[in-house]
């Protein structure tokens, strides 16, 4: 019994929250837009930035394909 209360608690937790983080293209936010950096370097080389306040980044889990 106990066991079905936690359970229970960490749900209603784990839905209540679910709306305050957003994947984007640098990894999961708590933005809904992302506040990426875009600009051309001074070879012409287009390049982005990925902000560092996301909740976690791609990268840094080491997904393939992130930037």
């Amino acid at each position: 019994m106990h066991f079905l209360i936690q359970g229970i608690l960490y749900l209603g937790i784990g839905i209540s929250l679910a709306g305050c983080l957003y994947p984007n293209k640098c990894g999961v936010s708590t933005y809904l837009y992302d506040d990426k950096e875009a600009y051309y370097d001074s070879q012409g080389t287009y390049r982005e930035k990925c902000p560092p306040n996301n909740v976690m980044n791609y990268r840094d889990l080491g997904v393939k394909g992130a930037e």
